[in-house]
C-alpha cells in the first residue's frame, strides 16, 4: 500500500494527546491548550494560522482526563517540528498556570494484615 501524503491536498491536521490530573480546571485547560498550540502554528513554519486549533476531551483515563489538541499543518514534514515546539510550549504553560500533567499511580490492596 502507498499513501501518497500531498493529493489530493497536501495539508494535514496533526493530533497531539496529552492528559491532566482529575482536579484540573477543564475549562482552562482547553483554553491554555488552544491558546498555546495557535501560538506555535503561527510562529512555525508549515502552520496553518488561519484554522484555529481545538483542544477536545476524549476519556477518563487510570490517572487523568485525556484530551487532544488539533492543529492544521500545510503538509506532512511540517507535523514533527510543530510537535516538536507544541509539546515543549504545552509543558511550560501547564507547570506556569499550575495544570498538572498526573503520573500513573496504583493503590494495592492486600487482604489479611498477617502479611499473608
Amino acid at each position: 500500500m502507498v499513501v501518497n501524503c500531498t493529493l489530493p491536498v497536501s495539508t494535514h491536521t496533526l493530533v497531539v494527546p496529552c492528559s491532566v490530573a482529575y482536579g484540573s480546571d477543564l475549562d482552562q485547560v482547553e483554553r491554555v491548550a488552544a491558546e498555546v498550540a495557535a501560538e506555535v502554528v503561527a510562529a512555525t513554519e508549515g502552520g496553518l494560522p488561519e484554522r484555529a486549533p481545538v483542544a477536545r476531551f476524549s476519556e477518563f483515563q487510570d490517572s487523568g482526563i485525556g484530551f487532544n489538541t488539533v492543529m492544521w499543518v500545510k503538509d506532512y514534514p511540517a507535523r514533527f517540528l510543530i510537535r516538536h515546539h507544541f509539546i515543549k510550549a504545552l509543558h511550560a504553560r501547564f507547570a506556569r498556570d499550575g495544570i498538572e500533567i498526573p503520573y500513573p499511580t496504583r493503590t494495592v490492596l492486600m487482604k489479611g494484615g498477617n502479611g499473608g
